[in-house]
């Protein structure tokens, strides 16, 4: 096998500004001689040619619809006990508008049709907020009254009108979704 640049495998990931593409330059070997690995959902393409693809189907891109979830609302009393609603990365608004990331209408007109509160997950400190959004009922954060962005931690109990809700936490300074796996700073 001869060592040029035509023999080895390239695969340049770059993002374009029109299109967010990948730029491959794929040959068939490697300068081992064995058939090199292309990323597992770039097209096959000839040797020597250039092939455009999605910036996301890049090896360890995120995928373009990744919404991992970051925790769980948990409802534990009033209408709607046993049931549960994910909480995702951002911003969460909370209320029983089914157009609401986190909607909660089991019948409990004491939590509004719009956004009641928000419920917060910051990726950056790997901590979770809840800020009221100024409705007519108040919002209890472990029978306090939230008036402010509050931390909210793992275990921690809502309540909005007659439902009471447990807050468990997936993500944390141990795990996120986005980043190191590992222990984080606090």
């Amino acid at each position: 096998m001869a060592n040029s640049d035509n023999d080895a495998t390239k695969v340049i990931f770059q993002k374009t500004a029109a299109a967010q593409e990948t730029v491959i330059l794929p040959d068939r070997r490697q300068t081992t001689g064995r058939p090199a690995t292309t990323p597992s959902r770039a097209p096959e393409a000839p040797a020597g040619a250039t092939t455009f693809v999605p910036f996301s189907q890049a090896p360890g891109a995120a995928e373009p619809d990744f919404n991992p979830v970051a925790g769980w609302l948990v409802i534990v009393d009033g209408p709607g006990r046993g049931k549960f609603r994910p909480v995702f990365y951002g911003q969460n608004a909370i209320g029983r508008n089914p157009d609401l990331k986190i909607v909660l209408d089991f019948g409990d007109t004491g939590i509004s049709r719009e956004a009641h509160a928000f419920l917060i997950y910051d990726e950056v400190e790997r901590r979770f907020y809840i800020k009221d959004n100024g409705q007519s009922n108040l919002i209890r954060l472990n029978g306090a009254v939230v008036l402010k962005p509050t931390e909210l931690h793992d275990r921690d109990r809502l309540t909005i009108g007659q439902t009471t809700i447990f807050f468990v936490a997936l993500c944390d300074h141990n795990f996120d979704w986005q980043g190191a796996h590992g222990p984080q700073p606090t």
